[in-house]
């Protein structure tokens, strides 16, 4: 699939960042988790093009993110449940703080990911 004339080419590193996910969800060989991960595809997809337009300028961000994503993946890789939960909490409380996103967690949009929602 090509891109559309006027069309911004994805932010950098979003479509590996969507197959991570896309592959832990699968991973967990879970049919409604994989079903539920493959209904909010599209919004997901979204929200990472707004995470990715808005870190690409910051080097240490990114660094961040690749760190805390090669965590995961090895503790899923060792199926240590316990490190894995650890690494995805440090992540998500890492991209949380970033994004000014409730502590809850969901409970308030992200405000980035809203402006590109509402643009």
């Amino acid at each position: 699939m090509g891109i559309a004339q006027g069309e911004a080419p994805p932010a950098p590193g979003r479509e590996a960042d969507f197959a991570f996910h896309r592959s832990l969800a699968r991973a967990t060989h879970n049919d409604v988790l994989t079903a539920l991960f493959e209904t909010l595809a599209e919004a997901l997809s979204m929200a990472l093009e707004a995470v990715h337009r808005t870190i690409a300028a910051l080097p240490e961000r990114l660094w961040s993110v690749r760190r805390d994503h090669r965590a995961i993946y090895a503790a899923v890789m060792k199926k240590d449940g316990r490190a894995a939960h650890r690494a995805m909490l440090r992540h998500l409380s890492r991209v949380e703080v970033w994004f000014g996103c409730a502590p809850e967690g969901l409970r308030q949009p992200c405000p980035v990911m809203m402006n590109e929602f509402h643009e």
